[in-house]
Parts: structure tokens; C-alpha cells; sequence
């Protein structure tokens, strides 16, 4: 991307692995912008660490439980939270999870794991998850996905940016729309087909520094791609910034130019004056 250029995702999803790779090892970068740009997003980086390395082993501890793997109320406000703040914050939305009882939390939850908590979940499978989780309040699709993300790989969250580029559409048009659960469908096939297509690459800066060959998942691609836009978003945001000061900068140098010429132009004026004055006295004088 070109310096003033407002990022592309679209035209980022056409780019080879390199550009990808690159991006996977910004992401850590890119949270740590946001948790310092923005005020609500200050634990924005335990946030993502919580949700990608300590509830997905808390979740799948509880397996052998009699209730089965589950969420419990706080775990389900601060995951809420967490989606809120990559993606649209709204605190209404985080008041009305709060308000769910923590009985219902961890059957609805309970119940929603346990339909795709399986090799292979078929779509019959995830859509009833997504109804069952779609019950508590403040829950919606995308809060659903993140929920539903914690116990399978094959139903990862989704942020409105993939639905964005999917769909050509405004955020506003997305979150009205009567069939949510198709569009995040679409979305996920979107999102299965570039990590498809990055896993076939077969070049060396796919392995790891272990050996290990990085293994493309819809969540994977999902995270590089939210990366990739605030990434581009802070750079575009620091060159309007800096040609905006050069700008006003360059101005005020003009003003003082303009401002000497007029002193000076004053100054020469003033001086014939005075040769004149005393050009006359000593003529009356003569």
C-alpha cells in the first residue's frame, strides 16, 4: 500500500503468503497500537491473550464435567467485551450480557458446545449452536462465533471486516440483516479458501523457527487480515498527520517571508522619506 492510500482489504486477500506472513507477525504489534490509541482498549493485549491461550484450556477442562464443557458469566462479559473492542464498541451490547443469568449462561452454552464439539461439525450442527447462543442477551453472530470458537477451529470468529468485503455492504446493513447465520456462512467459506490456498504454498517462510510448518486457519487468516487494517489505518493516520504539520509549517514560513518582504519594502520607504525630508531642509537652508 502507498503512503496516503487507505488500505485495501480486499485487494490484500489477492496478495501472495509473504505479504500474510508478514502481517502474522505484526498482529502482536497492531493489538499493542490499539490498546495505547484507543482509552477503551487499554487491556485490549490480556484481552486477546485470555481469549486465544487461557479460555480455550479452562473450556475443554470442563469437558469431563457433568455440565460438559461451558461458560461461565464472567468469562462470557469479558469475552463479549473483547469482541466489542476489535471491533465496534458498543457498552449497551456489554450491559445486556451482563444481564444474563448465570444458570442459563452455562446451560445455553453447554448445550451450543456440545453440538460442534466434534470432529467435522456439519452446518446442520453450527446452526444450532448459533440458535442456542443467539438466546442470551447482547448475543449476536459475531459474539456467537467467538463464543463458539473457543472449542473448534471450524467455526472461527469472524469480524465485520470479512463481512464487509464478502458482502460489498455497510456494517449497519450487515447487523440488520434477516439471515446472519447465511452471511457468516459465506464469510467462513471466504475465509476457508485463502487459508486453503496459503496452505498449499509450499515455501519456506511458512515454517516456523522450531521447523514446524504454519498450519492456515479461517481464525488465523481472520486475525492477519484485522492486523493488516490497523496497521495501514495507524500509517495512514501518522502521514495525513505529518503532511498536515509540513503543510502548516510550510505556510507559517510563508507568512514570515511575506511578513519580512512587507517590513522591508516599509523600511526603504520610510528611509527615502527621511532623505527627502532632509534632501528639502537643506535646499530651504541653501
Amino acid at each position: 500500500m502507498r503512503n496516503g492510500q487507505i488500505p485495501n482489504l480486499a485487494e490484500f486477500f489477492t496478495k501472495s503468503g509473504k505479504h500474510w506472513l508478514g502481517f502474522l507477525n505484526r498482529y502482536k504489534e497492531a493489538i499493542e497500537h490499539l490498546s495505547s490509541a484507543k482509552a477503551y482498549c487499554r487491556n485490549l493485549m490480556s484481552l486477546d491473550e485470555w481469549y486465544h491461550q487461557e479460555l480455550p484450556m479452562l473450556v475443554k477442562s470442563r469437558r469431563t464435567s457433568n455440565l460438559g464443557a461451558h461458560l461461565k458469566k464472567d468469562e462470557l462479559v469479558k469475552l463479549t467485551e473483547y469482541v466489542l473492542k476489535k471491533t465496534t464498541f458498543r457498552f449497551n451490547i456489554l450491559k445486556l450480557a451482563a444481564l444474563n443469568e448465570e444458570g442459563l449462561i452455562v446451560r445455553i452454552t453447554s448445550e451450543a458446545f456440545a453440538c460442534i464439539d466434534k470432529p467435522d461439525p456439519s452446518k446442520t450442527d453450527i446452526s444450532n449452536a448459533f440458535d442456542l447462543l443467539m438466546q442470551l442477551d447482547g448475543v449476536g453472530i459475531k459474539v456467537s462465533s467467538a463464543i463458539l470458537s473457543v472449542v473448534s477451529i471450524d467455526v472461527p470468529f469472524i469480524g465485520e471486516e470479512i463481512f464487509r468485503i464478502v458482502f460489498d455492504r455497510k456494517i449497519t446493513q450487515i447487523s440488520q440483516s434477516r439471515n446472519k447465520l447465511r452471511d457468516y456462512e459465506k464469510a467462513l467459506g471466504f475465509l476457508r479458501d485463502k487459508s486453503d490456498a496459503l496452505n498449499k504454498t509450499s515455501n519456506a517462510y511458512f515454517m516456523c523457527s522450531s521447523g514446524t510448518r504454519i498450519v492456515w486457519t479461517p481464525q488465523k487468516c481472520q486475525d492477519v487480515a484485522w492486523a493488516y487494517l490497523i496497521i495501514n489505518m495507524r500509517d495512514l493516520a501518522k502521514f495525513k498527520y505529518y503532511n498536515r504539520s509540513g503543510s502548516r509549517k510550510l505556510k507559517r514560513n510563508q507568512e514570515m517571508e511575506d511578513n519580512y518582504q512587507r517590513i522591508r519594502k516599509l523600511a526603504v520607504l520610510r528611509n527615502r522619506q527621511k532623505k527627502d525630508e532632509l534632501g528639502l531642509v537643506t535646499f530651504n537652508i541653501q
